[in-house]
């Protein structure tokens, strides 16, 4: 009797090894995805805080750190855009937002960059276009209608000017 339980827990131990083998590489990959998850997420929460405080050179290089490490790239698209925007790198920023407009979910930001960037640029007709697109993916934003309601008076646009007004009107 001895003998079998010995046998049995000798035999339950090689088990339990081998099978702590099989799964090793399984948890070592678990863990290093989750640590270069971890990192990406702190790279792009790093970037989005440099972006706040205005520190292009900082911004960009945690915006590149962020898109090598994680898998997410509008969120990556949407700091490197606003990185490039920040640092002067008006094409490139371009790109970004450009790329940004093609998903669903992130088109009115895209548009909204693309618009701040033709502001910048002097480009009313570019700022109108890409506004109006903006306001057309959300009807009711308030600060894509005043930045349209700053262009259309510039143009002296009275009628559009007035339609902007009423959705600023309208949230406030």
């Amino acid at each position: 009797v001895s003998l079998v339980v010995a046998f049995a827990l000798i035999l339950v131990f090689f088990d339990r090894m081998q099978r702590a083998l099989w799964s090793l590489p399984g948890w070592l990959g678990g863990r290093w995805r989750e640590r270069r998850d971890t990192a990406g997420h702190r790279a792009l929460t790093l970037g989005l805080m440099a972006v706040s405080a205005g520190e292009p050179i900082e911004a960009c290089k945690q915006a590149a750190r962020a898109r090598r490490l994680l898998h997410a790239p509008q969120l990556t698209g949407l700091l490197s855009a606003q990185a490039a925007h920040l640092a002067g790198d008006h094409a490139a920023a371009r790109r970004y937002f450009t790329a940004l407009t093609n998903n669903r979910d992130f088109a009115f930001l895209g548009q909204i960059g693309l618009m701040r960037l033709a502001i910048d640029a002097k480009d009313a007709p570019a700022a109108l276009a890409a506004g109006g697109k903006a306001l057309d993916l959300k009807p009711q934003s308030a600060m894509a209608a005043a930045q349209l309601l700053q262009l259309h008076a510039d143009q002296q646009n009275w009628t559009a000017a007035l339609e902007a007004i009423a959705i600023v009107i309208k949230e406030q």
